[in-house]
């Protein structure tokens, strides 16, 4: 079971990845391959990208599942997309990429996948992160896993993972009716929802 979450995880970091490239300059949500996450992105190469107010309200709407954010901007990396990955899952970007010269591809800042319930228990085991369970999917990327089966991708440099990870709040709280979590503060009330 373990190996078809990991190929599933790969499927959608390629094809998310895939969007983010553009032949004339900073990546566009909409166009291109890219390098997969695993390999280190290269800060160099890194832009604060344009706040894009409709993944804002996208992120803030979601109605599926309970949706991790950083808001709408961290680091200075502005949230520059939303998009729906396979099967309903809500990746969000921040920050864009320009390509060095020769290079076919690059990989933005960091992304977030919120992916939907795959089974509940699935995922990851201890050490807790802020009440979630944990697990990685390569050396770019820390998942954070519910008791009900939810899947937080974070795909960013090690160097600022950490940061993120404490920086989370749920962007859809109102929707559920939960209170506002604050970054650094439990995230234990994801395990309270389920389908």
């Amino acid at each position: 079971m373990r190996w078809i979450l990991a190929f599933c995880a790969l499927v959608v970091v390629t094809v998310f990845v895939f969007i983010f490239s553009d032949s004339d300059g900073p990546t566009s949500p909409t166009q291109g391959p890219s390098r997969l996450f695993d390999e280190r992105a290269d800060p160099a190469q890194f832009r604060q990208g344009t706040l894009n107010p409709d993944a804002v309200q996208t992120a803030v709407t979601f109605e599926a599942f309970p949706v991790l954010w950083l808001g709408e901007e961290f680091m200075g990396y502005r949230l520059t997309s939303a998009g729906d990955l396979l099967g309903g899952n809500l990746a969000l970007a921040y920050g864009s990429c320009e390509r060095s010269s020769g290079e076919t591809s690059c990989t933005p800042p960091l992304v977030i996948i919120n992916r939907g319930p795959i089974s509940p228990g699935a995922g990851g085991r201890e050490p807790f992160v802020r009440g979630l369970t944990t697990g990685g999917l390569g050396v770019g990327s820390t998942t954070l896993w519910t008791t009900g089966g939810l899947g937080i991708e974070v795909q960013s440099n090690a160097d600022i993972r950490d940061e993120v990870l404490q920086a989370l709040v749920v962007a859809n709280a109102d929707f559920f009716g939960w209170p506002e979590t604050l970054p650094g503060e439990s995230l234990d009330v994801l395990n309270e929802w389920s389908r």
